[in-house]
């Protein structure tokens, strides 16, 4: 999504959710599309379960003249109905790349091994690096992923992203983060031709080349934006108010 700038003030988590929501349902038309990373991981069978929920029955009470009736009705399970512990729950969203609502006929990806275990021990990358003498975003495409070193080499923290597609794919390179913005940062001029309100949100905006920023958005477990990298909205938030300053080095690895 390119360009970026501040938006009027609203509710950052309900801007972000409405947006999650609106991209998902377009997408889950392609159910077996989307979550491609999670489907790919399926094929470990030494380290993952493969899980591809069903519909769920729904009941709702319903007053009527005669009284009140039980009504029920097929429905897509939700993340909290399949993982209710918050920390199993945000694993496996995480290792799929996935924050869309969930639907039935998607294919994820479950550790087998999840006792005990935090996020940081699913790290795609190593905990500790060689120093590289000052604190450092890393994004890999190929991993779908990003990493937060501290100056001394230490991984502070890790998450999905995923790039651009296509012919927009997120430009390979060493950059600086040269702004950012707050929740209700949005972008300049996606979609074309957009205005204000209109264009794109992109909660915590962190640009690191014009056209290109690190942001809060949807992860359906592919690549799906049009040149920036989206991040879960509670990395994003973090890696704004934690780690990232104007200045920061972004490291880009290649497709």
């Amino acid at each position: 999504m390119l360009g970026v700038r501040p938006g009027p003030r609203t509710s950052a988590m309900g801007l972000a959710v409405g947006f999650l929501l609106g991209i998902c349902a377009v997408n889950s038309a392609r159910a077996g599309y989307v979550g491609q990373y999670g489907a790919a991981l399926c094929a470990d069978r030494a380290h993952f379960n493969c899980v591809i929920p069903g519909k769920v029955v729904v009941e709702k009470e319903v007053k009527t003249k005669a009284g009140t009736k039980t009504v029920r009705r097929l429905a897509d399970p939700r993340w909290e109905d399949m993982w209710p512990d918050a920390r199993e729950r945000e694993i496996v969203m995480k290792i799929n790349r996935m924050n869309c609502p969930l639907r039935a006929g998607y294919r994820i990806a479950v550790p087998k091994q999840m006792a005990g275990k935090k996020l940081l021990d699913f790290s795609p990358f190593p905990k500790t690096i060689e120093s590289p003498g000052e604190r450092t975003l890393i994004f890999n495409p190929r991993l779908y992923a990003f990493a937060a070193y501290e100056a001394d080499g230490t991984l502070l923290r890790w998450g999905p992203a995923v790039g651009g597609k296509g012919g927009y794919r997120t430009p390979a390179g060493t950059f600086r983060i040269n702004s950012k913005g707050g929740p209700d940062c949005r972008s300049r001029i996606y979609p074309e031709g957009c205005k204000g309100r209109g264009c794109s949100p992109m909660p915590y905006c962190m640009e690191f080349q014009k056209g290109a920023a690190f942001h809060g958005g949807v992860l359906p477990g592919r690549h799906e934006s049009h040149g920036c990298v989206r991040l879960f909205y509670d990395d994003a938030e973090w890696l704004s108010k934690n780690f990232v300053k104007v200045g920061v080095k972004v490291i880009v690895k290649p497709y």
